[in-house]
């Protein structure tokens, strides 16, 4: 076949169309055209003149929801229907998933857990362990030559 020459067509097929095998190359898609941002105008001017045009169109398309929002309640208020549900704001605390492993604060063996921990007592400091301590610091003072210690005031349960 020579360079730009014209291909001959194949008769042998099963009836089959071109359009099967003209698919192979790729077919350019259609371009999804992007809404239009005034931030893509370069003169400033006129710029900030379609960033207000854009802001105020905006403002209105919201007022006018709010009063059709507002009419739909009167009409419904009128004929005794149900109010129409008000809108909720999406926050965190409402997108969260509820977590089946966080302990519920009305789970009755939580508040079982919680009266054993309170009914059972610390365990006090003995007057043995705080001789000891202190020969502890005086030897680390003693390494560690121009260093002093000082006793925390402790309170005394009776």
């Amino acid at each position: 076949m020579a360079i730009g020459g014209k291909r001959k067509r194949n008769n042998d097929s099963d009836g089959e169309d071109d359009s099967s095998r003209r698919r192979t190359r790729t077919e350019p898609e259609k371009e999804v055209k992007e809404p239009f941002r005034p931030s893509m105008i370069k003169n400033k001017e006129k710029r900030s003149e379609v960033h207000a045009k854009v802001k105020h169109q905006k403002k209105l398309e919201k007022r006018a929801k709010s009063k059709a929002r507002e009419a739909a309640v009167q009409r419904a208020i009128e004929l005794g229907e149900e109010l129409p549900e008000k809108k909720v704001p999406r926050t965190i605390e409402n997108t969260r998933e509820v977590d089946e492993t966080v302990c519920k604060p009305d789970d009755e063996e939580i508040r079982i857990r919680i009266r054993i921990s309170e009914s059972i007592s610390p365990s006090s400091t003995d007057d043995a362990d705080i001789v000891r301590l202190d020969a502890f610091t005086r030897d680390l003072c003693v390494s560690f030559g121009g260093s002093s210690t000082y006793q925390k005031k402790r309170e005394r349960k009776n």
